[in-house]
């Protein structure tokens, strides 16, 4: 099958033409950023971020403690075509 290249506005019902015609030469992964600030019981603590990524096609999620750990996944995720399983257990 040769590339499928597709100039112009992306719209849904082509959308799943352009998917069907590169799904054997484009890798993809999608995921739903989540992020939300936890704050301290008490005063003297500071508050802290959490996040998560939940993959659009299975639903799972994965939580991360910082940001440096959900950059690491995604960085993996690129470098080593998606070797990172989103199934293994979380970062945290």
């Amino acid at each position: 099958m040769t590339p499928f290249y597709f100039l112009g506005e992306r719209t849904p019902s082509n959308y799943l033409q352009i998917m069907a015609h590169s799904r054997d030469h484009i890798r993809y992964h999608a995921y739903i950023l989540r992020l939300w600030q936890e704050r301290p019981a008490t005063t003297d603590q500071s508050s802290v971020w959490r996040f998560s990524l939940e993959d659009t096609r299975t639903r799972q999620r994965r939580g991360f403690a910082d940001l440096d750990k959900v950059l690491s996944f995604l960085r993996a995720q690129v470098e080593e075509g998606g070797a990172s399983s989103f199934t293994d257990s979380p970062t945290r």
